[in-house]
């Protein structure tokens, strides 16, 4: 009894799946699930107009199945129909000319460059170039006569329009002179006119920093006249190496005043000064 129902089943399939189809089947009245693959699918039968709206999703796509390639293969005859589109900038232009505009298709529309084949630092100025970027500096000095020099009590001074030389009672002198250096610059060194005609007596020479808020003098540049031989004509001491740490030689107004300190080891010396000059950038 086993066998023949089972045996009646069998048919009863064969039967409702191989009779005719009618107009009025749909997907949804197949009964077995995933019944039909791409294999069972004609190519090209299954268009945008087919596929329900949102029914594809990117967790329904196979991994690597859309390369760059197939989207430039597909999408680029796409991409040619877009109006008021720009395409990549492929045009260039000869050497003496500059791009003026830039068309919708890539190419470009080239222009005469400017004539400027380099920047010359002139005069007071520092820098300047033929190729990339450029950049000028303001270079200059600020000079202080030697006779602008102010003497410590109890020591004199004797001036003329040229120099200046401490005179009295034998023992040590020191003049001080303010200077006004431009904010922010960089100092480059200090430099002196000097007179030694004095055997073993030498003028000491330094630029001071003094702080506002303490007080606090320092001296990133100093010399003396020791290196000179004894001689009546004038001669140039020029100090370049600052000390006292990094910044020191950048001008701060702000937090700092500047002058130039002249120590004389003994007064009625042979010893003048004619002037000071520090250069900046």
């Amino acid at each position: 009894m086993i066998k023949n129902r089972t045996i009646r089943a069998v048919f009863l399939l064969i039967a409702l799946y191989s009779a005719p189809s009618t107009s009025s089947d749909t997907a949804r009245n197949v009964i077995c699930n995933k019944c039909v693959g791409a294999r069972d699918l004609a190519k090209n039968a299954v268009d945008a107009s087919k596929i329900k709206k949102n029914a594809v999703t990117s967790s329904k796509i196979k991994n690597g199945a859309i390369s760059r390639q197939k989207l430039n293969s597909d999408l680029g005859p796409v991409f040619d129909t877009i109006p008021n589109k720009q395409n990549r900038v492929t045009g260039v232009c000869p050497p003496g000319q500059a791009i003026g505009a830039i068309n919708s298709n890539g190419t470009v529309d080239c222009e005469a460059g400017g004539d400027i084949t380099g920047v010359t630092a002139g005069s007071g100025l520092t820098g300047g170039g033929t190729v990339g970027n450029v950049s000028l500096s303001l270079t200059g000095a600020v000079s202080v006569s030697g006779n602008t020099f102010v003497f410590d009590s109890p020591a004199t001074g004797s001036r003329s329009n040229e120099y200046v030389r401490p005179t009295g009672a034998p023992g040590l002198a020191t003049a001080f002179a303010s200077i006004q250096l431009p904010d922010g610059v960089t100092m480059t060194g200090m430099s002196c006119s000097v007179v030694d005609n004095e055997v073993g007596e030498n003028l000491i020479i330094a630029l001071n920093r003094v702080a506002f808020s303490s007080g606090v003098n320092s001296q990133p540049l100093s010399f003396d006249s020791s290196t000179l031989p004894t001689s009546t004509a004038v001669t140039l001491l020029t100090d370049t190496t600052f000390t006292g740490g990094p910044g020191v030689d950048v001008v701060d107004n702000t937090n700092f005043h500047y002058n130039i300190r002249v120590f004389w080891g003994n007064r009625n010396t042979d010893l003048r000064l004619y002037g000071c000059r520090i250069t900046y950038i």
